[in-house]
């Protein structure tokens, strides 16, 4: 069962839950230090201090398993300033379900996306990748959203552009996030939102090309969601409605209660 947002209205709730399989695309990320009591080794061992959470899902292409989620939260970039964060994860775990039930973590090293370039979110999409593909091999199953990629835009048409629908795990759920007695939320938190209209749209955004890679949308986000996948309605070519991924979720102005999150255009590029 889908944990649903504090932000949403009973109607949002009611026209929310016909989407709850949504969410087994979405897993909880923890970005980690390494214990500075135990050798400089990989995979880090002992006590791994939680720097802090997102959320990423993955996509299959090419016969490669990739991970998906924001570019600040593998880089510790802080997109929206154009500096380094003082504190960067070194590791990220993801945690999923093994073949025997078991919720546990695989924990990768972030190392290459240490030194890329910092650059503020107006000049670089907030999104990457990292090829997975030797990990997980003990996994129940890895929920990918590759079908649900937008390769037939152009003969399908969107049902309602006021919906935008997303599943992530917010960090105001930080403190359940503690590995000794694995006490951490399975389920992730459902969002439905709107485009943002000018009462909630940043100043910011209308004096600067965000629309060429990001969608405002409102209500904002929890700080958490960030890597989220987001999807959308559309309808097909037989009038039939299907569920199409539209973008990454990036980062949310809570002045103006407004997300932006990255079109899907921008990680077509990174997988072409």
């Amino acid at each position: 069962m889908i944990i649903l947002s504090p932000f949403l209205t009973f109607g949002q709730v009611d026209s929310l839950q016909q989407y709850d399989s949504l969410g087994k695309y979405s897993y909880l990320l923890l970005g980690v230090l390494p214990d500075p009591t135990q050798p400089p080794i990989f995979p880090p061992r002992g006590n791994l201090p939680i720097v802090g959470n997102s959320t990423g899902f993955f996509v299959r292409s090419d016969g490669r398993l990739l991970l998906v989620s924001a570019f600040h939260v593998f880089s510790g970039c802080d997109v929206y300033r154009g500096v380094y964060e003082d504190l960067r994860a070194q590791y990220l775990t993801v945690w999923y379900t093994d073949s025997l039930g078991h919720y546990k973590y695989q924990i990768l090293d972030l190392a290459p996306y240490m030194s890329k370039p910092c650059k503020i979110f107006l000049e670089i999409a907030d999104v990457d990748t990292m090829d997975v593909s030797d990990y997980f091999k003990d996994a129940a199953k890895i929920y990918s959203i590759e079908n649900f990629l937008p390769m037939n835009s152009r003969k399908n048409k969107t049902v309602d552009e006021n919906k935008f629908i997303s599943y992530g795990f917010p960090d105001d759920k930080f403190s359940e996030y503690i590995y000794k007695n694995r006490n951490l939320p399975k389920a992730p938190f459902g969002y439905i939102g709107k485009h943002a209209d000018s009462s909630n749209y940043d100043p910011f955004y209308l004096t600067h090309n965000v629309d060429s890679m990001y969608t405002p949308i409102t209500p904002g986000l929890i700080p958490g969601a960030s890597g989220s996948p987001i999807f959308k309605v559309v309808v097909g070519r037989k009038k039939k409605e299907i569920i199409q991924f539209t973008g990454v979720q990036s980062g949310t102005s809570f002045v103006y209660n407004c997300s932006l999150f990255v079109k899907a255009t921008e990680l077509l590029k990174l997988l072409n």
